[in-house]
């Protein structure tokens, strides 16, 4: 029941007759008469299967079997390198508690998109500092994944989301012009209201935020846009400030 070993088959006739099948190939008329096939596998799971087929009987021998099990080898550990690879390059881009880009692949992704107009627009969730110190960290934790699930929610692929600081993200859109941005943020509010999140210590809050945006033309400077940006969200920070005094 399980395919773990190079094997030969060299009359597919009898495996035809048993299992009725016909082994034919891509082209051609003429069906397969032999086979030899190796299981490929990375991380101990079962990844692909190789194959060598012929329309002459008795086609391969133990020889092919001792070569093909050269070829497998190098194929698995190529696959797995590259696996290893792309995790570590995956690491490297993403924030682990949230599964966001992280500031570090923000250089990056702006540096290859320099020359197309975009959006930048910046998040700041309010009370957070309130809720780590009274309610603890592994609350803070909770409501960060929560704001981010809305967050991915409202601002779907191609959008690029990235966790910039403790509670700041940054969201870079391409296909949304100012005023569909507004109608993202206004819905996203409106279901963060909708959505009160249960904190590990029992107390049930809602999320908020503030926000601010600029427009990115091709090849202007990022540092300017994301202060024009960090502007706009901290006047709407200071407005929150000053009809919630209470929370900082």
């Amino acid at each position: 029941g399980k395919f773990d070993h190079i094997a030969i088959i060299n009359d597919l006739d009898k495996f035809n007759d048993r299992y009725h099948f016909e082994f034919k190939p891509w082209k051609g008329n003429e069906y397969l008469a032999s086979t030899i096939s190796a299981p490929i596998y990375v991380d101990h799971s079962l990844y692909a299967i190789l194959n060598f087929d012929s329309t002459q009987k008795n086609t391969f021998t133990e020889s092919d079997k001792e070569l093909l099990y050269i070829i497998k080898s190098n194929i698995e550990i190529i696959l797995t390198n590259h696996r290893m690879y792309t995790e570590i390059r995956r690491l490297s881009q993403t924030d682990i508690l949230t599964g966001l880009y992280n500031r570090t692949y923000l250089r990056e992704y702006i540096r290859s998109h320099r020359e197309q107009a975009f959006y930048m627009v910046l998040f700041d969730m309010n009370d957070m500092k309130h809720i780590n110190d009274i309610h603890g960290h592994n609350s803070g934790d909770t409501a960060l994944k929560h704001f981010v699930s809305f967050l991915q929610r409202s601002f779907p692929f191609p959008s690029a989301l990235f966790r910039i600081g403790g509670d700041e993200f940054l969201c870079i859109t391409f296909d949304l012009d100012e005023a569909k941005i507004n109608d993202c943020v206004k819905s996203m509010r409106s279901l963060l209201e909708q959505n009160p999140i249960l904190l590990q210590d029992g107390t049930e809050t809602v999320i908020s935020f503030s926000c601010g945006f600029s427009l990115h033309g091709p090849n202007m400077s990022s540092h300017q846009v994301m202060h024009l940006a960090d502007n706009a969200m901290y006047q709407e920070k200071r407005a929150y400030k000053l009809l919630h005094p209470t929370n900082r």
